[in-house]
């Protein structure tokens, strides 16, 4: 009985993968996500249920498609129209993830999916996401450096999930990247992120805390709503919406942080940092004028979090609006920019 277990399930990997070459990793489009995320701090756990939608852009019909996490998470659930579908997971190994590698699901479905025909996935996913350099240190690059640029983690302090190209907390499907091979790594998420710029995105953010522990602050570089964590009741989730995705990269910070705010800008920042902080957007604030005799008018806000490790290498998304609306104002270590949905990330708050 065992025997014929292993020989099932070895027959219907064979079946699945009929050799890596015939898989096209790169035939549907992710059009949309409809995902509820719970966060646990404490343990740096991830736990993912939801929906998503995706589009046949092959030109032949498909039995198979894949699905890709960061390779720290595991696949729990995947249902076509409420039944399960058959499914193997496998290692995959691309630095599109932190960790150099991701989890792989390779499904096969109840019927071929037609060019430009969709199929909707119910899906569950869940496990860790530590700090990890494990990409880099294969390429040679110090730990202390390393430490300062993959910084994704989710731990009791701070947690970061920066998405594709740095920790895969969604699901996606590419071509394999290498660090060590010139550009492939950047290749590969330019074409992913054209390929993804019409799709939508909708995710609920709950946190799962120990009694007695507050919840943290949330941020996410989409349109949240509530839009701030003051007119969020106390255990319900914040929502974040992405439409469309563009080139956005869908982030989430979360951390014991205050606010300071001005016309053109917010500031997430620890307690200690208020005056910085102040300071940061008072100078954003008087930057605003020139910036739109340059660029024209300019439209929201831009939102900058403060990085727990002074050290730390900044980010920030230049891709979140249209070039009429960007301007950008860069010191040393920090980046300020007005327009629609600016986000940074920044480990001093310095201009």
């Amino acid at each position: 009985m065992k025997l014929s277990r292993v020989l099932i399930i070895l027959w219907f990997w064979c079946g699945c993968v009929a050799g890596g070459a015939a898989l096209d990793r790169d035939a549907f489009t992710f059009t949309n996500y409809q995902l509820d995320l719970r966060v646990e701090p404490a343990q740096q756990r991830l736990a993912v249920r939801g929906k998503i939608t995706l589009r046949n852009d092959s030109a032949a019909p498909q039995k198979n498609l894949v699905l890709q996490i960061s390779s720290s998470l595991d696949w729990r659930s995947i249902q076509a129209g409420g039944k399960p579908v058959q499914f193997v997971a496998q290692p995959y190994a691309s630095d599109i993830d932190h960790t150099g590698g991701v989890s792989e699901a390779v499904i096969t479905l109840p019927q071929e999916v037609a060019p430009k025909a969709v199929v909707e996935l119910e899906i569950g996913y869940e496990g860790t996401v530590a700090l990890d350099i494990g990409r880099l240190k294969r390429v040679g690059i110090p730990d202390e450096i390393a430490r300062r640029t993959d910084w994704d983690q989710i731990s009791p302090s701070f947690t970061a999930l920066r998405g594709v190209g740095h920790v895969i907390w969604y699901p996606v499907a590419m071509q394999s990247a290498d660090f060590s091979e010139g550009n492939s790594l950047f290749q590969v998420l330019g074409r992913w992120k054209a390929r993804e710029a019409q799709s939508e995105m909708k995710i609920s953010v709950a946190q799962l805390v120990r009694p007695g522990d507050k919840e943290d602050v949330v941020v996410c570089d989409g349109k949240p709503e509530p839009r701030t964590n003051e007119e969020r009741a106390p255990g319900s989730p914040v929502d974040c919406s992405y439409s469309p995705l563009g080139f956005t990269l869908p982030t989430l910070v979360l951390g014991d942080f205050e606010v300071a705010e001005g016309p053109s800008v917010r500031v997430f920042h620890a307690a200690g940092s208020k005056d910085e902080a102040e300071t940061y957007v008072a100078a954003a604030d008087k930057a605003v004028p020139f910036v739109q005799q340059w660029l024209g008018q300019v439209h929201g806000k831009a939102q900058v979090v403060q990085l727990p490790d002074a050290s730390a290498a900044p980010f920030w998304d230049d891709a979140l609006e249209p070039a009429e609306h960007r301007s950008q104002v860069r010191g040393n270590h920090a980046g300020s920019r007005t327009g629609a949905y600016g986000f940074f990330l920044n480990p001093a708050l310095d201009l």
